[in-house]
C-alpha cells in the first residue's frame, strides 16, 4: 500500500518519506503440544492464516521466554 499525508493538502510538505506496513491479524488455528516442562527445550507447532515470513528474524514469545 502506498499512500502520502500532507499537512497542508498541497503535497510541497513532503519531503522525506517512510515506509509504511500494514499486516492483517494472524488466525490461530491450533497449536500442539499445550503445555511442556517449564524448563522448556519443547518443540511447538503452530497453525494457522496469515502468517508473514520474517526468515531467520522470526521469533516466538512465551511469557518471558523468546527463541
Amino acid at each position: 500500500m502506498t499512500f502520502t499525508l500532507s499537512l497542508d493538502g498541497t503535497f510541497r510538505d513532503v519531503g522525506d518519506t517512510l515506509e509504511y506496513w500494514y499486516y492483517k491479524p494472524v488466525e490461530l488455528s491450533t497449536i500442539k503440544p499445550h503445555m511442556g516442562p517449564k524448563d522448556g527445550g519443547t518443540t511447538v507447532q503452530v497453525w494457522g492464516k496469515g502468517f508473514f515470513d520474517f526468515g531467520e528474524n522470526s521469533v516466538c514469545s512465551f511469557g518471558v521466554k523468546s527463541s
